[in-house]
């Protein structure tokens, strides 16, 4: 009796144990599921173009009608409206004031846009492998202006008088009134054009590049990572690289400075814009501002759930078009 009762003892022991220790891991399995289901309900949330009226501090949602899938990868102001172009649903143009958004890509062979360029009229689009395409008419018409452009992966496009320069993974390449293109540089990929002061500046996969010749010749100023993105800030170049760093030059390219900031670990900065006395920058923790020209940053609205992919300013009030991020899930 002893024998058989400690053996009928010991499997209800255990039975207690594993039972106890299934309802704990349930509960921890139901938190973490109420937290997954947060999480996901926030991100089914995410509005593709937000809109901040008080430097970057809060931000709304603009609600443009957009899919809800739309991944943001540039803004270009285009008068009284804003363009919209994207990584997988092609070039929108808003209406009635940004109250609403029209699809004006419909006709072009992918939906991905690599590269998004304004001048008066004509809008110049990169689109993904498929080169470059111009349109004078908001969209009902486009134009391939492909003809023995060497490289069709356009990253990016400045229209300078009366000349068109791409740059592309191989190289940049100019035409002049629509004539052949010609190569300026080569063997490296360009991810961005800028032009203030009769310079043009070009960020490429071994650093930036300067021309002082409307882009007929290039030297290197900066070769220190590869750029992500490049901007032209109050006759300050700024370069923000694929590693995160994040340089400022005051002349020109001669000298450089490297800007410190918090918050940067498995990030790089998306877009930096000048908002009033204040500058702004986003990056994958959120919104960064600076009151005293870039040299000291500070984050103010934290935002992991989502990237500001681009920024633009227009009429006071900053523009941030969206992409979904989810690192802050994995971060600890």
């Amino acid at each position: 009796m002893q024998k058989t009762a400690t053996i009928f003892f010991l499997p209800l022991f255990l039975f207690t144990i594993l039972t106890c220790s299934n309802f704990k891991n349930k509960k921890e399995t139901s938190q973490e599921e109420l937290e997954l289901s947060k999480t996901e309900k926030k991100l089914s949330q995410r509005y593709p173009v937000y809109t901040s009226s008080d430097q970057g501090q809060s931000w709304l949602p603009l609600k443009l009608n957009l899919p809800k899938n739309t991944q943001v990868s540039f803004l270009k102001d285009f008068g009284n409206e804003i363009l919209i172009a994207t990584d997988n649903n092609g070039l929108f143009i808003t209406t009635e004031n940004q109250s609403n958004s029209l699809h004006i890509s419909a006709d072009l062979p992918d939906q991905k846009i690599n590269a998004l360029h304004v001048f008066g009229n004509q809008i110049y689009i990169g689109v993904y492998r498929q080169g470059i395409f111009l349109t004078e008419n908001n969209g009902k018409n486009w134009t391939n202006l492909n003809k023995d452009l060497p490289n069709l992966r356009v990253q990016g496009i400045l229209k300078n008088g009366d000349d068109l320069i791409v740059g592309t993974d191989i190289g940049i390449y100019k035409s002049t009134k629509g004539g052949a293109w010609e190569t300026t540089f080569s063997d490296h990929q360009i991810v961005s054009l800028n032009k203030a002061n009769g310079k043009i500046i070009a960020g490429a996969s071994q650093g930036t590049i300067l021309s002082n010749d409307e882009g007929n010749t290039w030297e290197w100023i900066h070769q220190d990572g590869a750029a992500h993105s490049t901007e032209i800030i109050n006759e300050e170049i700024i370069i923000m690289n694929v590693s995160g760093d994040f340089f400022r030059s005051k002349d020109w390219g001669k000298t450089w400075d490297n800007i410190f900031y918090r918050l940067r670990g498995q990030s790089y900065i998306y877009d930096v814009v000048q908002s009033g006395t204040s500058r702004i920058f986003s990056n994958n923790y959120g919104i960064h501002r600076s009151e005293n020209g870039g040299t000291n940053w500070n984050l103010i609205y934290p935002r992991e759930d989502l990237a500001f992919f681009d920024l633009l300013i227009k009429d006071n009030i900053i523009y941030g078009g969206t992409r979904t991020w989810n690192e802050w899930r994995r971060r600890k």
